[in-house]
């Protein structure tokens, strides 16, 4: 039986990803209370090499990409949205409705 998932794609995409955000250093970004930037970065990498946790590294990543002004290759930007096919599109934004294929999980008609 074929395995639905791969899991090596997965992380070399990850980590692709990863890399070009960790060489650009964001430390002048960070706000009271919360994570450092190198925490939040080598947080993400143990996600991706220690524990495995591909799906919680993906969430990370998209929110770093959302909260600072990352610049990412082209090359990057088709791994990401390849990861985002893997992982299914997850948005509770209303305009993004329509790219949520996530089960209802609401009393549907």
């Amino acid at each position: 039986m074929r395995q639905l998932v791969d899991w090596k794609f997965t992380e070399d995409n990850l980590l692709y990803i990863f890399n070009e955000m960790k060489i650009q250093n964001m430390s002048k970004y960070n706000c009271e209370g919360c994570n450092t930037w190198k925490g939040t970065i080598d947080q993400i990498y143990e996600f991706i090499d220690l524990a495995g946790e591909y799906a919680l590294a993906y969430e990370f990543i998209i929110f770093e990409l959302e909260r600072l002004p990352y610049k990412i290759s082209g090359k990057a930007s088709i791994k990401l949205l390849e990861l985002a096919l893997i992982f299914k599109y997850k948005s509770e934004d209303k305009d993004d409705e329509c790219f949520d294929f996530r089960e209802c999980c609401k009393d549907c008609d």
